[in-house]
């Protein structure tokens, strides 16, 4: 698992290689920066996929994260992501996906 970290919250990719296929299934969420295992909700996670090339991915303000790659494909995605950190409240980020972009 890979963190990116901005302050009180991370984005974590974790990428699994199941039963030897030679293909990398790709997970991205947002969390806590003090979580220690990969989110298990939903509302957290916004891209899923496998065998990305040139995967980046960055902070452009507190709340918005841009993900770009090069090639790869994306099975599930969607353009914001949501954390409980200190109660009932989510927090919201928005997400901008650039796919066919180098860095």
């Amino acid at each position: 698992m890979t963190e990116i970290k901005n302050g009180p919250f991370k984005v974590d990719v974790r990428v699994q290689e199941i039963n030897y296929s030679g293909s990398q299934n790709i997970d991205v969420c947002v969390a806590n920066s003090d979580n220690k295992i990969f989110p298990d909700k939903k509302v957290q996670c916004f891209l899923n996929g496998y065998d990305f090339d040139g995967l980046s991915i960055k902070w452009l303000s507190p709340r918005v994260i841009k993900v770009s790659f090069r090639s790869g494909r994306v099975t599930g995605f969607t353009n914001s992501a949501f954390v409980y950190s200190n109660g009932t409240i989510p927090e919201e980020f928005h997400i901008i996906l650039c796919e066919g972009c180098g860095n």
